[in-house]
């Protein structure tokens, strides 16, 4: 339900059309901490509708409508974390339909309900719309009587930086860990758990230190004990209440301390002496744990045919169980389960707990218990021991020594004995429960919860991942219980469930001006990490040095507020409505835009009375009208530039890490373009349809093509399947290639414009990286504008067309190529360099030097960094890397990459044709069905081709100035080499850099190579290299190391 101020927002949110005057600052008394981008790293918020019909409901959805700036560009801009709340004012959990949509910025939100209203009419397809944060449900809510049942995850699904987000938003988790640190230092000697739990964008070194700090179980235990209860209090302050728990191993001290009979420093103490005294066990055999996959009467079956000492340790699931034991016995164990075909896989601890095994420890740790204070539960809880309740207060009057044996008598034992996790579940689902909420990190007890229950109706709840992000996931559990019919109490926007920090809102939106800079103060400092100044953000306004001539800066000012207002009418960018451009020939207005125009600067600001603009015909006509523009008026464009000059006072927190930036603003692709071999054009509008539809692009080239090769008078190499080689003459066509990728029509003058004299400068793979860049640029929404020339009278000439020119100092250009300006240095080779005219071609350096990247850039304007790289077939993929590499060195926003090659040309053809086929690597066949034949015994050779693509990689923000949506996020790249033959491969090198590559991405990205396996698409390389060696082997082998049972 919804307190009264909540309701205050709301009645005056109410209308469909949302209004945006609410402030991105929540609390005028709080004192701002976090920039503008921190705060949109924690920010999201959840939107519930409901209706009685599919059609109202998807009608109310699309009439939303949330008008002016968000706080996704704008640091004063509506926020989600209040506005879509406010918008959920008339959800009723018990209606037919509900819905829910979980978003963390409004470019998500504005996707998730674009994808809801295409998809939401279909039931198939709302299991995918769940995955992108979309909830919908007809079934009925949860009868008033059904009991919440919260469970707590143990040791094993901790991560660094576990709820970190969740404490830099909510009170409560901030509480909860100060609390823990303060009990912690003294058991840690002075060290505190949060100073190496609560970090995010760390480094790999960083990383894999935490992360190791974090698997020692003195740490582990008590730091997922505190996220465990972070996440309980945070749940509670937004209604949600266990109506009895339950906790798996280590998990079950947090149920303890849910239930009332511990509180959090007795739990916290316990948890470290449970640890210390379970690692403290010495005994010759250590013991082994290990998972297995099966049914639980297998597993109880071959535990039970083993000679020795193995148990069910963990009774997870009916399909997943841990068994332990000593070592020889559950390593016999999981031999006989692989037999039978079940997966079993060794765990990393360092004794078999939950067995006899450290039995020794019990009688220490139950004296340390002993010395608590242990109540009576407040709150049903199951046992890990025999999966039953605790028993509950007898009597009316709280009896401590009672409470303490009768806990005891369980909790004393858990160590050493079967954690019986299945039994619990169904004791609390036979006691009413039918919500299992899990309480704490990832979402294995969610799943067990399925697995167990999985014939009953159930809810399983998850409420912390991060693979989905602890906001995301944490405000999807809202939502989700709110769609189940238990009330949400969503916190008001000033309330102090929020840290200061979130209710303060950004840095940005408390300044009232931007403070002067000279140049130097605001040039961009080194790339990120490499000083430890700390780095504040402000915003500066768009030109580059302060005008201190006052009637230039008058001028300019009016010239600005005249292009904002046209470019409101036209479409055009403000800073082209400016000049000599004539209104209604250059910038399209109507006489109806332009009477509004006169109307809207008339009304005001200041004009001449003197001149008459009736007849205007240019927009300086208009200007020489304005006396002044309005007082209330502002330049609308900024931007955001790194200083290394901090304010005084300015409470900007200190960044070192280098990941910091690109997680907050991940690199993005967001152009492509790509021209293919083999239709009437290379760069047809349906050139990607045609990948998709399985065309070859191949086809059988001329008999003229085929006899110049057989002039070269080739001798083959002919490799033998078993393995011999052989040298034989070419005498016929079925001796030499005969099939390839020829390109159709291509004319840069006549398809993009270019002047042909310009072109004739050019190789052939600057002109198709030209066209394909072009294309990319076009794809990602980054126009070409005018680059003028004032000519006689005033009049604007436009001369060439341009990337905009705030941009061009930080793009960059990467031109990947195989063979740049071969095709024109054989060209001329066959001429003895003449022009045309008789003359040796004076172009001929320019067509000959590998200069495509250059060359784009003096076309396009683009003036950051450019090179050319050269990686054979790995070309344009490696050209990711250097993008990468530009990009976290902050020495751009963006990236070009630009690749092309035409081996199959006029030129180059019995060169490059003749080349391959010497070397035995080239298909003689000319069939294509019966040659075009990857991974397939019957191959005996490769069939050249050409192709143009590009690519624009940039940061996120970049693209969401534009309104872009990005097509993929770029992870990561690796470049590397074996230092081995050209023909052949390092197969061990190979497999252990792809290993190692993902292992990187897994710890920089959290993500687990076994989950992605399945969604994973892998674009061979097989160039007709040898079966052992080559290309084939050494993926197939990689793939195997690295992904091992996922394959």
């Amino acid at each position: 339900s919804w307190d009264q101020r909540w309701q205050a927002y709301a009645e005056a949110e109410s209308t469909p059309s949302i209004s945006t005057d609410a402030s991105s600052i929540f609390d005028d008394e709080a004192r701002p901490s976090m920039t503008h981008e921190e705060l949109k790293a924690i920010e999201g918020g959840m939107l519930l509708l409901s209706s009685s019909s599919m059609e109202e409901l998807k009608a109310t959805l699309g009439s939303l409508n949330f008008e002016g700036s968000t706080f996704d560009d704008d640091p004063k801009g509506i926020r989600l974390s209040n506005t879509l709340y406010a918008a959920s004012k008339g959800f009723d959990a018990s209606s037919p339909i509900r819905m829910a949509i979980v978003a963390t910025s409004w470019a998500e939100f504005s996707k998730r309900c674009a994808l809801a209203l295409k998809a939401m009419d279909d039931e198939d397809k709302w299991g995918f719309l769940q995955a992108q944060g979309v909830l919908l449900t007809k079934d009925a809510p949860l009868h008033a009587k059904a009991k919440v049942a919260h469970m707590y995850p143990g040791q094993g699904s901790q991560y660094v930086g576990m709820t970190h987000d969740l404490y830099q938003r909510y009170t409560a988790v901030q509480q909860v860990w100060a609390q823990a640190d303060e009990t912690m230092t003294e058991v840690l000697e002075g060290e505190t758990l949060s100073s190496f739990v609560l970090r995010s964008n760390l480094s790999k070194e960083e990383q894999a230190e935490a992360e190791h700090k974090l698997k020692q179980t003195e740490y582990t235990q008590p730091a997922m004990l505190t996220a465990d209860l972070a996440i309980e209090r945070a749940l509670n302050d937004h209604g949600i209440h266990p109506d009895m728990v339950a906790g798996h191993s280590l998990g079950e001290y947090a149920a303890l301390m849910s239930a009332g009979i511990l509180d959090m420093d007795g739990a916290l103490r316990a948890a470290a002496a449970r640890g210390t005294e379970m690692g403290a066990v010495e005994i010759d055999d250590k013991g082994l744990m290990a998972s297995v996959s099966a049914p639980y009467p297998e597993v109880e079956a071959i535990i039970n045919s083993i000679d020795g000492y193995v148990i069910a340790a963990n009774k997870n699931s009916p399909k997943m169980t841990v068994i332990a034991g000593e070592t020889a016995p559950v390593k016999e164990a999981m031999a006989a389960f692989e037999a039978k075909g079940f997966q079993s896989m060794p765990l990393a601890t360092s004794h078999a707990f939950h067995s006899r095994i450290v039995a020794p420890a019990n009688e220490p740790l139950r004296r340390f218990l002993e010395s608590l204070e242990i109540r009576w539960p407040t709150i049903p809880i199951t046992a890990n021991v025999d999966g039953e309740f605790y028993p509950m207060n007898p009597s009316t009057t709280e009896d401590l020594d009672a409470s303490k044996e009768a806990v005891l008598s369980k909790l004393a034992l858990q160590m050493a004995s079967s954690v019986e996790w299945t039994t619990q579940i169904q004791t609390m689902y036979e006691a009413g429960a039918r919500a299992f909420v899990e309480v704490g990190p990832k979402r294995a007890l969610s799943m067990f919860a399925v697995q167990i229950l999985e014939d009953q109706p159930h809810l399983p709840v998850m409420t912390n991942h991060p693979k989905q992000g602890g906001i995301a996931s944490f405000l999807t559990a809202l939502a989700t219980m709110a769609l189940a019919g238990r009330p949400v109490h969503w916190p008001a926007p000033d309330s102090a469930s929020l840290t200061e920090a979130f209710r303060a809102g950004p840095i940005e939106a408390h300044r009232t001006s931007p403070p002067a800079q000279d140049l130097k103060t605001r040039a961009r400092p080194l790339p990120s990490g490499t000083s430890a100044t700390p780095q504040a953000v402000q915003v500066v306004s768009v030109p580059s040095a302060v005008e201190t001539d006052p009637e230039v800066a008058a001028q300019k000012a009016k010239d600005a507020y005249l292009g904002d207002r046209i470019a409101a009418l036209c479409g055009y960018p403000a800073r082209f409505c400016h000049g000599m451009v004539d209104l209604r020939l250059g910038l399209g207005l109507s006489e109806g835009d332009i009477a509004l125009l006169f109307k809207t600067i008339a009304s005001e600001a200041s004009t001449d009375p003197e001149t008459d603009v009736s007849g205007a015909t240019t927009v300086a006509d208009i200007a020489r009208w304005i006396a002044h523009p309005p007082s209330s008026w502002s330049p609308k464009t900024s931007m955001t530039r790194r200083s290394n000059h901090t304010s005084q006072g300015l409470g900007v927190a200190s960044v070192h890490d280098p990941m910091a930036r690109r997680k907050a603003d991940p690199f993005v692709v967001t152009g492509v373009s790509l021209g293919l071999p083999g239709g009437e054009q290379v760069f047809n509008e349906d050139t990607f349809e045609r990948l998709v539809r399985g065309e070859t692009c191949i086809s059988e080239v001329t008999d003229e093509y085929k006899q110049r090769l057989l002039d070269k008078n080739i001798v083959r190499l002919i490799k033998g399947r078993d393995g011999s080689v052989n040298m034989d003459q070419a005498t016929a066509f079925g001796d030499v290639p005969q099939l390839a990728g020829v390109k159709g029509a291509f004319d840069l003058a006549e398809e993009f414009g270019i002047d042909p004299k310009v072109i004739l400068a050019w190789d052939i793979t600057t002109q198709l990286g030209m066209a394909a860049g072009l294309l990319a640029l076009r794809d990602a929404a980054i126009p070409l504008t005018p680059v003028e020339q004032i000519g006689k009278g005033g009049l604007r000439l436009i001369r060439n067309w341009q990337v905009p020119q705030h941009t061009r100092d930080r793009t960059g250009i990467v031109f990947a190529s195989c063979f740049p300006g071969f095709q024109m240095a054989l060209k001329h080779a066959k001429s003895n360099g003449d022009d045309g005219e008789g003359r040796f071609d004076r172009r001929y350096l320019f067509q000959t030097l590998a200069m495509g990247h250059s060359q784009f850039a003096q076309y396009s304007g683009i003036r950051g960094p450019n090179t050319i790289i050269n990686l054979a077939c790995a070309s344009a993929t490696a050209a990711f890397g250097v993008a990468e590499d530009w990009l976290n060195a902050d020495r751009v926003d963006r990236v070009v990459i630009i690749s092309a090659d035409d081996v199959t040309g006029d030129d180059l053809w019995e060169w490059i044709g003749g080349g391959f086929a010497a070397s035995g690597a080239a298909a003689t066949n000319n069939v294509v069905e019966e040659t075009a034949l990857p991974f397939d015994r019957r191959r005996n050779g490769l069939i050249l081709g050409m192709g143009a693509a590009a690519f624009v990689v940039e940061r996120n923000s970049e693209a969401s100035e534009r309104g872009v949506q990005p097509i993929a996020e770029l992870l990561g790249a690796t470049t590397a080499n074996s230092a081995f033959h050209g023909t052949r491969l390092d197969v061990e090198h190979v497999a252990e850099t792809v290993d190692n590559f993902v292992t990187e991405m897994e710890e920089r990205w959290h993500l687990d190579r076994h989950e992605i396996a399945p969604d994973t698409v892998f674009f061979s390389h097989e160039t007709y290299t040898p079966a052992r060696g080559g290309s084939a082997q050494s993926e197939v082998r990689a793939l195997r190391d690295t992904f091992k049972h996922s394959t």
